[in-house]
């Protein structure tokens, strides 16, 4: 899953089916902070709030954060 921030400096989160979450910067695409591993199963929904500053990401099991 993939999803665009709606502010500049534009990010993009993306979700993968190895359950990691990583967020970029776009269009150079460098990390903005180092992928999480979510221990858990495989990312179906990533998106960012409004103002860009929090993305929130969805997995079968449950909510991925930070603190997984």
């Amino acid at each position: 899953m993939t999803a665009f921030s709606r502010t500049e400096p534009t990010l993009l989160a993306i979700g993968s089916t190895n359950s990691q979450l990583s967020v970029l910067t776009y269009p150079q695409l460098e990390e903005v902070f180092p992928s999480i591993e979510y221990e858990g199963e495989e990312i179906y929904d990533v998106d960012f709030d409004d103002s860009g500053e929090m993305v929130s990401a969805a997995a079968a099991g449950g909510w991925v954060g930070a603190d997984e």
